[in-house]
């Protein structure tokens, strides 16, 4: 975290880092400290790669018992792995 002035500037290159706000939390934790949901663009793209491969991995079944669990996802899982 840098601090500028004595205040502690947003991690402007994090995943969440959109419009001057994080679009993952209500709030902006990483002024106040270390946040944990902290990650950069590019170890974004690879938990996301990370997670369809173990998708890409599951027997029919147990996919749509998440698409159904989850229908947030719906569309997402279904252009990837359907």
């Amino acid at each position: 975290m840098k601090i500028l002035g004595g205040i502690n500037v947003a991690k402007n290159n994090c995943f969440a880092f959109s419009n001057k706000k994080c679009i993952a939390l209500n709030q902006m934790y990483c002024r106040k400290g270390e946040c944990n949901f902290y990650k950069t663009k590019s170890e974004y793209k690879n938990n996301i790669l990370k997670s369809n491969e173990m998708l890409n991995k599951l027997p029919a079944i147990q996919l749509r018992y998440i698409i159904d669990k989850y229908p947030v996802l719906k569309n997402q899982l279904l252009e990837v792995h359907l």
